[in-house]
């Protein structure tokens, strides 16, 4: 046979061995740049739970509007 060497059926297989280098090419550029837009969408929606929070601790935002606020923004409270 050539160089390659056959392994028994079943046999575990790792991961490919693959230089990070060839990762990290225009595909990583585009990742960085969709991680750095999706941590700022993060930071604003923490920031919005934040003042809605300080709101309701400050009574200006009762029991009935923040049920409103749950339902229209599941994913914020």
């Amino acid at each position: 046979m050539g160089q390659c060497e056959e392994l028994p059926r079943g046999a575990p297989r790792g991961p490919p061995a693959r230089p990070r280098a060839v990762c990290r090419g225009s595909r990583g550029a585009g990742l960085e740049e969709r991680h750095a837009a999706l941590t700022r969408r993060l930071a604003a929606k923490q920031g919005e739970k934040g003042r809605y929070v300080k709101l309701y601790a400050q009574g200006l935002v009762d029991d009935e509007e923040l049920e409103i606020l749950k339902m229209d923004r599941p994913q914020l409270l």
